[in-house]
């Protein structure tokens, strides 16, 4: 009894207060309510993921130096810890959910990039969840340039081919350099040149390695610095080249124009034209049955091919990066020999003596006339 008389007495009390103050409790009563409403949400929100390294920058000192790369998934997912040096591949650091791992060789000539990554699935990519940027404090007391560095950024395309790859290099020193690429270990031919620059080529097959090389432009020539770029995707096997060598032989096609090359004095050219069904391709050139070597590749375009020479035999070939090993289209380009020419200065080598021969009786019969009419 004594309860429900208070219980009325707090309604009355409440109804007969001003309506500023009635409303001033009702607010304050939402307000509480929605409190209470945030925590219940930040109890159950899942932590962001984190990567840090400590110290960053690593101090300056002898030799290499340390950090300590601690790292969280946030939700005790499995995480991955991979590191870049200088933007090139990256290489697995560490892996779990979280961890501490010490990198004992940071230097101050490299920026080193830790990538905390959810790893891929078999519906999903790996996705990254954080980063951070490592470097090293330079000794203020040292004067040494950079060391040569030069670097491949691969921006992979559908399916897994490279659309593109950028390859950065320098000397440090601003000395003079060429960049070489050799394919599957073969000989290695001229890509750039220059103490520095950057360069983006869409003509990777991703069936093959590719080693681009920093070399001293001097003699002899001295490797400084070195990068790969990996095979990307698994070798074709014999039935899909068949099978993609029949759908693409029947549209593909490369022509020379003019061909033979005319006969001159200067150096020949003709104008190699290409095309591809479907994809992307390279054209290949070899002079008299020598190993090919690259001469232009795309889809399809038109590039003119110089020094065409007499007696030489010039072999254009044109593969699909689908199928690097089938053949779908080659001519063969030659010169028209001088034969008019030679026929020119044969015909002077054989009229000069006789020239000669008629100028010498001519003078033999002036001469015997004079003495005769002296006589």
């Amino acid at each position: 009894m004594n309860r429900l008389t208070g219980t009325v007495a707090l309604l009355l009390s409440v109804a007969l207060l001003p309506p500023s103050t009635r409303v001033a409790l009702d607010q304050a009563s939402g307000t509480g309510q929605q409190a209470t409403s945030v925590r219940q949400q930040t109890t159950h929100k899942t932590a962001v993921p984190t990567i840090q390294a400590s110290p960053n920058p690593v101090p300056a000192g002898p030799g290499e130096g340390s950090t300590t790369i601690t790292w969280a998934t946030g939700d005790d997912s499995e995480g991955q810890v991979q590191v870049a040096v200088n933007g090139g591949l990256e290489e697995l650091f560490a892996r779990g959910s979280r961890g501490t791992v010490v990198a004992s060789w940071i230097d101050s000539t490299s920026l080193y990039d830790f990538r905390l990554y959810a790893p891929a699935t078999q519906v999903l990519p790996k996705k990254l969840l954080a980063s951070v940027a490592v470097n090293r404090s330079r000794d203020s007391s040292s004067t040494r340039p950079p060391p040569p560095t030069i670097q491949a950024r691969i921006d992979p395309g559908p399916a897994g081919h490279p659309e593109s790859v950028t390859i950065t290099w320098s000397t440090g020193d601003g000395s003079s350099a060429l960049v070489f690429v050799t394919t599957d270990g073969g000989p290695k031919t001229i890509f750039a040149q220059g103490p520095s620059g950057s360069e983006s080529v869409n003509w990777l097959d991703g069936r093959k390695r590719y080693e681009f090389q920093l070399y001293a432009d001097s003699i002899p020539q001295a490797l400084l610095a070195a990068v790969k770029v990996p095979r990307r995707l698994p070798e074709t096997g014999p039935a899909e080249n068949e099978e993609v060598s029949a759908d693409l032989r029947i549209r593909s096609f490369v022509i020379a124009i003019p061909n033979p090359v005319p006969a001159g004095i200067r150096s020949g050219v003709t104008e190699v034209s290409w095309g591809l069904g479907s994809g992307t391709g390279r054209v290949l050139q070899s002079i008299d049955g020598a190993p090919p070597t690259e001469f232009a590749a795309g889809a399809g375009g038109s590039t003119a091919a110089k020094d065409i020479h007499a007696g030489s035999t010039y072999q254009f070939l044109l593969y699909s990066n689908r199928a690097p090993g089938v053949l779908l289209a080659s001519v063969t380009v030659t010169r028209e020999r001088p034969y008019l020419l030679w026929l020119g200065g044969a015909a002077l080598l054989l009229l000069t003596p006789i020239m000669l021969t008629r100028s010498f009786s001519s003078r033999r019969r002036r001469s015997s006339d004079a003495a005769a009419l002296r006589r």
